[in-house]
């Protein structure tokens, strides 16, 4: 008798505590911050998404000439704008450029370590998705 009573406590504890699961990003992968990369596999849109990343690595925020890709800064190649992206995308070896291949016209983000590779797999994948706006 008092193994069922024991079996049967041990299903209960075991029942109740298998429906407790709150796990979140910032538990399992405690040194990760960047909610941006905090799904790769899913729908990615240049807002928010690629628009964050671009915004807190290209110097495209805090006024127009900002850094580097602002859009009246001395690169030339201005990234404030899903049209801008676009343009990039089309006229410059963007990817190989923040992927910092050996064979990348020049490594970005200047001066700046490189992209996760969070952060680079969810700019592709925006490529590979057909580059949706929103």
């Amino acid at each position: 008798m008092k193994t069922i009573k024991y079996l049967s406590l041990l299903s209960i504890i075991i029942f109740a505590a298998s429906g407790c699961y709150y796990d979140n990003v910032e538990e399992l992968h405690p040194g990760v911050t960047d909610k941006s990369c905090a799904d790769t596999a899913g729908v990615v849109a240049f807002n928010p998404k690629v628009k964050t990343i671009i915004d807190a690595n290209c110097g495209t925020t805090g006024g127009s000439a900002a850094g580097c890709h602002g859009t009246t800064s001395s690169s030339g190649i201005p990234l404030v704008t899903y049209a801008d992206m676009q343009v990039a995308l089309t006229d410059y070896p963007f990817m190989d450029d923040i992927r910092q291949t050996p064979d990348a016209g020049s490594n970005m983000p200047k001066g700046g370590g490189k992209l996760s590779d969070c952060q680079i797999q969810v700019i592709q994948n925006w490529i590979d998705q057909g580059q949706l706006e929103n």
